[in-house]
């Protein structure tokens, strides 16, 4: 899932990709986190970042520029939570062509955002 692809949260909390990527099939899939539903979701022109209901953060795709935050460079087919966020709780994300952001809930009131990965 990328700039160019749609997607949609159902009730179920299953996230259903569908556009094209060099990442993907290009075939319509799905994908959820277990016992976490999904809230937000940002797309980068490669990547994808979902926000669960629980504040975790979960990266796939394109990751030549660490845009992830997995702590590499290679591309993740499979969605992975970004662990260095594990002990913040994430109430907004953001992607752009190579980067990802986060707001957690302690730099709301400042509108201070953490640069994840770019």
């Amino acid at each position: 899932m990328a700039v160019d692809d749609d997607f949609d949260i159902p009730d179920t909390g299953a996230v259903f990709t569908f556009g094209r990527s060099r990442f993907a099939d290009n075939a319509p899939s799905k994908f959820w986190i277990k016992n976490d539903m999904i809230v937000e979701i940002a797309c980068g022109d490669e990547h994808t970042a979902v926000l669960t209901e629980s504040g975790r953060v979960f990266t796939i795709g394109n990751n030549d520029m660490g845009q992830l935050g997995l702590g590499s460079k290679r591309p993740v087919s499979k969605p992975s939570c970004v662990k260095s966020l594990k002990p913040e709780k994430v109430v907004h994300i953001g992607c752009g062509r190579s980067h990802t952001i986060a707001a957690c809930r302690e730099c709301l009131p400042c509108c201070i955002y953490l640069v994840l990965f770019t």
